[in-house]
């Protein structure tokens, strides 16, 4: 939901800036950056793309605006966003308004939960081995839950919770590397696939706000067993899953994992309270209990949203795949009415719009996969480049550091990212053989700069 102030000033998602829009505030001092303290006006794609590099959010002024039409419109134009039954009382009152009223704001979070500051310590190419490990055992560690269940045996949550441990400690010494896996990991089961993303998107988020190991952990736990209830859904069910109007069939699948997760041995009361609640919405528009605000755990709360960005990159009916800037632009409009607005700005700044994982497309037309990148330079990252300019497969996938360029002949040539593009643009065989052919075969990093 848009915010504005007596100087009309509006914040807005980087990837919704047009041209002749005024920017009046950045997300980080002026002085950080080349621009001019007294503001910028958006004149041309070039500026477009400077505050694209810098910047996750900005503040847009309508009054220093020249083409105030570009500037969005409000939330509910643009996304459908679910809406709890109101009394008569309500009826002529804003969203936002409610909920300041019923006292759901800001809980303080990031004073009680972000105490720490992680740096990376291993290199993208020694983690990602570690990882690779690491996520296979969790996805057969999930399978032996399931087959538990089938059994009616009793699951022991405790050796669950000891690989999503090593997951955890592997993102923190490199999340890069997990970002990477996320895309490239192959598993027998769609929903264990989707699971497992999930978990490294909360330990990725995690490890950038500084919240404690244990928070992380258990919050990535709680994700990964969403799929105990969701893979015993009818395939059709959630083909048919809405983001506004999710299904009472699909609702079930809550009670179904709550019911089945009661039953671990060694399980966490507070995991259980994330499953019971990551469905629930800041609005009170989720489900079961159309919790609202504060009153949904703050690992419920970080659960939710990470779920819908991924449903959003990774539908199950695979169809209509968004890119991350997409998604991202998604979730910023609908802060303060189902996430609260400093966690979705949090989750921004934390994952970026071209996250590792991601798919781009060169400034040549070239399709890459962002392999890393400094979240404080996101356009100059390392990125394999799969497809040439009229997007046929390569032979071999060429790594590229886009800070430094390419050598061809005694002249450096530079590519820069000029978009994002979907998960579904790039075939998956295609994926594993750039991942097999870079890091299985110990190949050097080809077309970097010494």
């Amino acid at each position: 939901m848009k915010e504005f102030t007596e100087t009309k000033t509006e914040r807005v998602c980087v990837t919704d800036l047009r041209i002749g829009m005024f920017i009046s505030k950045l997300d980080r001092p002026w002085i950080e950056t080349s621009f001019p303290l007294e503001g910028l006006l958006l004149e041309s794609q070039e500026d477009l793309e400077r505050i694209e590099h810098v910047c996750n959010f900005v503040y847009i002024d309508r009054t220093q605006s020249t083409n105030v039409a570009a500037i969005p419109l409000s939330t509910a134009s643009i996304v459908n966003i679910r809406s709890r039954p109101v009394s008569k009382s309500e009826e002529s009152t804003s969203v936002r308004h409610r909920l300041t009223k019923l006292n759901v704001g800001n809980d303080g979070w990031k004073k009680n939960h972000c105490r720490n500051s992680y740096e990376n310590i291993t290199s993208f190419n020694k983690e990602v081995k570690v990882a690779e490990q690491v996520v296979s055992e969790i996805g057969i560690e999930l399978t032996s839950v399931l087959s538990n269940i089938r059994k009616n045996q009793q699951p022991d949550y405790s050796r669950l919770s000891q690989r999503v441990g090593l997951l955890v400690e592997s993102v923190i010494r490199n999340p890069d590397a997990s970002g990477w896996l996320a895309k490239i990991h192959r598993c027998h089961n769609d929903i264990f696939r989707h699971c497992i993303r999930l978990a490294i998107w909360a330990c990725i988020f995690g490890r950038e706000v500084g919240l404690e190991k244990v928070e992380v952990r258990k919050i990535a736990s709680a994700l990964l067993l969403t799929g105990i209830g969701k893979s015993q859904l009818a395939e059709d069910v959630l083909a048919r899953y809405s983001f506004t109007e999710p299904s009472e069939e699909y609702q079930k699948h809550i009670a179904i994992t709550c019911d089945e997760v009661a039953r671990f041995k060694n399980i966490d009361q507070d995991v259980i309270d994330i499953l019971a609640n990551y469905t629930e919405r800041h609005n009170g528009s989720g489900y079961p209990a159309q919790r609202m605000g504060i009153q949904i755990p703050f690992g419920a709360r970080v659960a939710g949203m990470i779920e819908e960005f991924e449903l959003q990159l990774n539908p199950y009916c695979g169809k209509g795949h968004l890119t991350p800037a997409n998604a991202i632009s998604n979730l910023f409009k609908v802060k303060d009415v189902l996430f609260e607005a400093e966690l979705v700005e949090s989750f921004i700044q934390a994952v970026g719009i071209y996250p590792a994982g991601s798919l781009v497309e060169l400034d040549d037309h070239s399709v890459a996969m962002v392999v890393s990148h400094d979240k404080n330079k996101r356009l100059q990252a390392q990125v394999a480049v799969l497809m040439d300019s009229q997007h046929r497969p390569l032979e071999k996938p060429v790594l590229i550091d886009l800070e430094k360029g390419v050598k061809k002949w005694r002249k450096v040539e530079h590519f820069a990212i000029s978009k994002g593009i979907c998960s579904a643009s790039v075939p998956e065989s295609l994926l594993y053989q750039a991942h097999e052919g870079l890091f299985k075969q110990q190949k050097s990093w080809l077309g970097l700069v010494s």
